[in-house]
């Protein structure tokens, strides 16, 4: 009696389709679901129209994406998450979320806590230069490359900096009336506490000078006799 009423099931030249009469009554030219048969199934392909809902949200086994991208888009206001779960997610610490915030903030959270918590923030801005990257925990460098920090200022956890904005300057900065460099040696038996300035690359006797605090005793010394 109305459009919308009639599906039909096809296969014609290897392509197997579903199709309703939505659009006019009696006609099905609306394509919800096809396949595109070939002698090697690996290479077929199942494409569907519209949305796809699974069950319980769960989908078994493994999945392969194969020459194309794949979208999870969010709806209007709200946040696009992928959850990668590992071990059945028998424990919290299994659970992993990517979220996109409303705005663009990306997260990378875990459940450990029982609820997700970010463990890194990608903060991003139109001048790349201006985007943060914020690591809730510590950050480990591994490789040989080391840290390089190209901005030229390092904040500390109450807000001291060092400074290499000025090139072969560095400037160690606090706001605190009673701020002090300290230099300690946590070593209990004889930990000595120095600073070496040497000029001119070390290339003569003379060059270097040592300030050192040792068990009560303060020295400056020199290399004047031995480089």
């Amino acid at each position: 009696g109305d459009v919308g009423d009639g599906y039909e099931v096809k296969s014609l030249n290897g392509t197997f389709t579903i199709t309703s009469d939505h659009s006019t009554g009696g006609t099905y030219n609306d394509t919800y679901f096809t396949i595109s048969g070939n002698s090697t199934p690996a290479s077929s392909s199942t494409t569907i129209a519209g949305d796809l809902t699974v069950g319980s949200n769960q989908v078994g086994g493994d999945g392969t994406f194969n020459g194309g991208d794949l979208y999870i888009d969010g709806l209007e206001s709200s946040s696009a998450n992928l959850h990668l779960r590992a071990d059945n997610s028998e424990e919290n610490n299994d659970q992993w979320r990517v979220g996109v915030a409303d705005g663009g903030v990306m997260t990378f959270d875990n459940k450990i806590s029982t609820s997700y918590v970010s463990q890194l923030t990608l903060t991003p801005h139109a001048t790349v230069a201006s985007s943060t990257t914020t690591i809730a925990g510590g950050a480990v460098v591994a490789g040989s490359g080391g840290l390089d920090v190209s901005g030229g200022v390092i904040t500390l956890a109450n807000d001291e900096t060092i400074s290499n904005a000025t090139d072969g300057d560095f400037l160690f900065q606090t706001a605190t009336s009673t701020g002090a460099l300290t230099l300690k040696n946590t070593n209990t038996s004889n930990g000595i506490a120095s600073l070496e300035l040497v000029s001119d690359n070390a290339g003569d006797v003379g060059d270097g000078y040592e300030v050192k605090s040792l068990n009560g005793t303060f020295t400056i010394t020199s290399d004047h006799s031995t480089g």
